[in-house]
């Protein structure tokens, strides 16, 4: 479903504050909606690179990442 610009910056930092536990039980349900919102095409394969870094542990990868589509949602508008 459709998001603005501000709901997926508060889950962008909702996964961000996880990936820094490298904890993968507790970045699961973020990802859940992550993965269920409609992201901009642009951000799109960025958001799957980040799911699936998580997905290998990569945590360390995952958060800068996840910090720049942070930081790209917020200078859109």
């Amino acid at each position: 479903q459709s998001k603005s610009s501000e709901e997926l910056v508060e889950l962008l930092v909702k996964l961000a504050e996880q990936i820094k536990t490298r904890k993968p039980k507790k970045c699961a349900p973020v990802i859940k909606l992550i993965s269920g919102a409609s992201w901009p095409e642009a951000l799109d394969n960025k958001i799957k690179e980040v799911i699936k870094l998580i997905g290998k542990y990569k945590f360390k990868d995952a958060g800068p990442i996840t910090e720049s589509i942070i930081s790209e949602l917020k200078n859109k508008d």
